[in-house]
């Protein structure tokens, strides 16, 4: 069991506020989050978490807290989040985590699809504290996963929580985009979690997923530069 205190990079788009705030919000807003963002609406997404950190005041770190309010400016919410957000910590609450022994879940991603997961690593943890005003059941599994460098995370991120539903499985389902700075929740989980899968990956995948991830992370690149001048004005 480790326990540590959560040190949070900047986030540069709406999947990586997302991971950021993994552990502040309800593990059920933040996959239904997700799941708008794998389609294209960030906006809907965007201003659903903050209206949920606003109504239950929670108190992010200074980076984390800065990018939610310029999200809040880009989907032009309502509510004026730097005004009514708390104001920023250092550090926030830390979260513990143990690996746990294999479950159910260990079958349903061997049956995930090789495909969509080639070159992926992904590791299982189960956390021990409640996240949100509204947690549900302890512990709670988190299943991380650290994709290829072709791989869409938006996407990757709908296809394994969509493949655990259908097995009547709830889980967090954490793609880490390779080159981010892992948040500190994560760290902590990644540092018990049990290695699950590590499918290989052939050269014509790469070669799909490369174009795919060009499309989508060049609209990405686009939202991100949006929020920026939006948070300007």
């Amino acid at each position: 069991m480790t326990e540590v205190s959560l040190v949070e990079p900047v986030p540069e788009s709406a999947h990586e506020l997302l991971l950021a705030l993994a552990g502040h919000v309800d593990d059920d807003l933040l996959a239904w989050a997700r799941e708008l963002v794998a389609v294209g609406e960030d906006g809907q997404a965007l201003d659903a978490v903050t209206a949920a950190v606003i109504a239950d005041r929670v108190a992010l770190p200074g980076g984390v807290r800065s990018a939610l309010v310029s999200a809040a400016r880009w989907s032009r919410a309502e509510l004026d989040a730097d005004r009514t957000l708390p104001p920023a910590v250092e550090a926030a609450a830390a979260h513990r985590f143990e690996a746990g022994e294999p479950t159910r879940i260990d079958a349903v991603v061997d049956a995930l699809p090789t495909e969509r997961l080639a070159g992926c690593r992904i590791r299982l943890a189960w956390r021990l504290t409640p996240a949100g005003s509204a947690p549900g059941p302890l512990p709670h599994p988190v299943l991380l996963v650290e994709p290829s460098a072709t791989a869409v995370p938006e996407l990757l991120t709908h296809v394994v929580r969509t493949a655990l539903d259908r097995a009547g499985f709830t889980a967090s389902v954490e793609v880490l985009p390779p080159g981010y700075a892992t948040p500190g929740y994560h760290r902590v989980a990644l540092a018990v979690a049990r290695e699950l899968a590590s499918p290989p990956v052939s050269a014509g995948l790469a070669e799909a997923g490369s174009e795919a991830a060009g499309i989508v992370r060049a609209g990405g690149r686009r939202r991100a530069e949006d929020r920026e001048r939006a948070a300007d004005r």
